[in-house]
C-alpha cells in the first residue's frame, strides 16, 4: 500500500470510529447534531496522527497544527456548548431529515453519520499532503496561508457572535439577521469557514502534491453550498420566516460577500 493510501486509511478508520461513538450517543438524546462535535474535532486529531505516522514535526507542521487545533477547538467548544446546553434539542436541519424519515430512522442517521466520516476523508486531503511533505517550512505562500486564515478566523467569529447577538435580542422568529457581515452574505460564517480550508491548502502550496491539498476547500465549498449548509439551512429559514427571508434573499448573496442589492438596482 502506498504511503498516501495508508495515510488516508488511517483517516478513514479514525473518522468511521468517532462518527459511529457519536451515532450511538445521538440514539439516545434523538439528536443528530452530536456529528457536529467529532466532525471539528476530528482535524486536530487527524493531522497530529497523521504526522506523527510520518515523522515529519518541522516549525511549519507545528505552526499548521497550531492553526488547525485554534480553529477546530473555538467552534468545537461553541457546538458543543449548544449541544450540552439542551442535549435533546436537535438543530433544525437534522429536525428536517428526521421529519422526511419514514421508517429505519436509526440506519438511516447510522449512513448519514459514516457519510459526514466520508466527507472527512476527502477534506483530510490538505493534511495528508503537509504532513508527508518533510521539506515543510514557512516561506511566502505559508505567510499568506496565516494572513488568509487569521482574517477568515476573526470573521467567521464575529458572523457567528452577530447571529447570537441578533437571536438573543430578537423574539420575532419571521425576523431575518441582515446586520454586519449578514448584510453582504446569507451565509457569511460558511464563507469564512470555506476561506480556512482554503488557506489550509495554500499552506501546502510548495509540497510535491500541492494541488490534491486543493480537493479539500473544493469539497468543502460542494458541501457548504449544495449538500448540508446553505441548501438545508435555506429550506429550514424558509419554511420558519416566509416572505421575510424570501426578501432578504432577492437583495442578499447567498455564499460570496457582496455589497447588497437595493430597490434601484433590482429595478433594473
Amino acid at each position: 500500500m502506498s504511503e498516501i493510501a495508508f495515510s488516508y486509511t488511517i483517516v478513514a478508520v479514525m473518522a468511521s470510529a468517532m462518527m459511529t461513538l457519536a451515532w450511538l450517543a445521538h440514539l439516545k438524546y434523538k439528536n443528530a447534531s452530536l456529528g457536529d462535535i467529532p466532525w471539528c474535532f476530528g482535524n486536530i486529531v487527524f493531522f497530529a496522527a497523521l504526522t506523527q505516522y510520518h515523522h515529519n514535526w518541522s516549525t511549519a507542521h507545528i505552526v499548521y497544527l497550531l492553526i488547525i487545533t485554534l480553529w477546530s477547538a473555538r467552534l468545537g467548544i461553541y457546538l458543543t456548548g449548544r449541544i450540552f446546553k439542551d442535549p435533546y434539542k436537535e438543530d433544525d436541519r437534522f429536525k428536517k431529515i428526521r421529519s422526511d424519515v419514514k421508517k429505519n430512522e436509526g440506519l438511516i442517521f447510522f449512513g448519514l453519520f459514516q457519510f459526514q466520516a466520508f466527507l472527512q476523508i476527502l477534506l483530510s486531503s490538505c493534511y495528508v499532503v503537509c504532513a508527508m511533505d518533510s521539506g515543510l517550512h514557512i516561506g511566502l505562500a505559508q505567510i499568506f496561508a496565516l494572513f488568509l486564515f487569521i482574517i477568515s478566523f476573526i470573521l467567521q467569529w464575529i458572523a457567528d457572535f452577530q447571529l447570537a447577538d441578533f437571536s438573543r435580542h430578537n423574539h420575532n422568529q419571521k425576523s431575518v439577521c441582515d446586520k454586519g457581515l449578514w448584510k453582504y452574505s446569507r451565509h457569511p460564517n460558511y464563507f469564512f469557514e470555506w476561506c480556512i480550508w482554503l488557506s489550509l491548502a495554500i499552506f501546502a502550496l510548495n509540497s510535491p502534491l500541492a494541488l490534491l491539498a486543493f480537493l479539500s476547500p473544493l469539497v468543502i465549498y460542494v458541501v457548504l453550498t449544495q449538500i448540508s449548509g446553505v441548501k438545508l439551512s435555506e429550506e429550514v429559514s424558509l419554511a420558519k420566516r416566509g416572505e421575510a427571508y424570501k426578501e432578504y434573499m432577492s437583495r442578499t448573496s447567498s455564499f460570496f460577500p457582496l455589497p447588497a442589492k437595493t430597490a434601484k438596482s433590482e429595478k433594473r
